[in-house]
């Protein structure tokens, strides 16, 4: 009776037995539902961050073909991915000079050796040459094997074309500065401290080039043209074109008058006070000399002026003595 009680509970457990895994296979199904959407999710996060980068997302298989590229790289590329797809990269976008170079390098990366850094041209569908700085990781499977390469690439073309205009600007200005016949000093206007000076400036002041970097610029100026200076100097900062005249002390200790045109230049993006400073001792000498002759002509003239009301008194005391002795012999 027990057997058959238990041959008909059996057939009731297999049922239960059977919901229970169709339970775990329905909550399987949502785990995977759910993993699957989270995975989605991830995988549009990642297009919308590819498709609206500012930089260059490019995908290369082990080959060096082209698997995919973003908006950005067909915007400044002037190419569509259909057009290049599947293409050699180095064949369709690298300058021939350097093409092996090039391919050495990615053999590198797809080593897994990972490479950073690296800046190239790319020529883009018009001829024209980008300049691109890149960074470089190897794409895995899920044995670990290496799938490819995905290149991040920044377009540096204008600030490296900047870049040049500015050290060719800066070439110019060396070449100017040094060649003037005009001393010419260059201060930080935070600091007040020396920072350049040019070979005239060296020959006025007699210091050496060493001494000059080290030395706060009022200690050009004696004291008592130090603040007339720094003065002219926090009004040119402020926009004001000043001249200004001062003094300054040689190594010896002389003292040069000067003329000092402030200004401002601005060298690797930061402004600096500049001085041209045109020696005008002997002017000044001069100017004083005619001052002092000057002087003298005045004090001449003015005695002149004296002796030459004496001379009509005396004339007159003359004429009135003849007309008296002119009486005195009538008689």
């Amino acid at each position: 009776m027990a057997q058959k009680d238990a041959a008909k509970e059996e057939p009731v457990t297999e049922i239960e037995l059977l919901k229970k895994r169709i339970a775990e296979l329905e909550e399987s199904h949502s785990e995977l539902r759910h993993a699957e959407d989270e995975l989605r999710k991830q995988k549009q996060l990642y297009e919308n961050i590819v498709n609206t980068s500012q930089a260059v997302v490019l995908v290369l298989d082990t080959k060096g073909r082209i698997v995919q590229f973003n908006p950005y790289m067909e915007q400044i590329s002037g190419y569509r991915l259909e057009e290049v797809k599947g293409k050699d990269w180095f064949e369709t976008f690298i300058p021939e000079e350097i093409r092996n170079r090039l391919s050495g390098i990615f053999l590198k990366a797809i080593g897994g050796i990972q490479t950073k850094g690296n800046v190239n041209p790319v020529i883009a569908k018009d001829g024209r040459e980008l300049l691109i700085e890149w960074y470089d990781k190897t794409i895995k499977g899920a044995d670990g094997s290496i799938e490819g390469l995905v290149s991040i690439g920044v377009d540096i073309t204008g600030r490296a074309q900047a870049d040049l205009a500015l050290h060719a600007s800066e070439k110019r200005y060396r070449t100017l500065f040094e060649q003037s016949k005009e001393a010419i000093f260059i201060a930080d206007p935070e600091t007040r401290m020396l920072v350049d000076c040019n070979k005239a400036a060296l020959e006025m002041i007699g210091y050496s080039k060493e001494e000059i970097l080290s030395m706060p610029a009022d200690r050009l100026h004696p004291k008592d043209a130090v603040d007339q200076t720094m003065e002219a100097f926090k009004k040119q900062a402020a926009g004001e074109d000043i001249v200004v005249d001062s003094v300054v002390l040689t190594k010896a200790g002389q003292r040069l008058f000067v003329s000092i045109n402030t200004g401002i230049v601005e060298l690797q993006g930061k402004a600096y006070l500049m001085g041209i400073f045109r020696d005008v001792t002997e002017r000044i000498k001069m100017e004083k000399e005619a001052q002092k002759r000057l002087h003298e002509l005045e004090v001449f003239y003015k005695a002149s002026l004296g002796r030459e009301e004496r001379i009509l008194e005396l004339k007159k005391r003359v004429a009135e003595l003849e007309e008296s002795l002119k009486g005195f012999r009538t008689r």
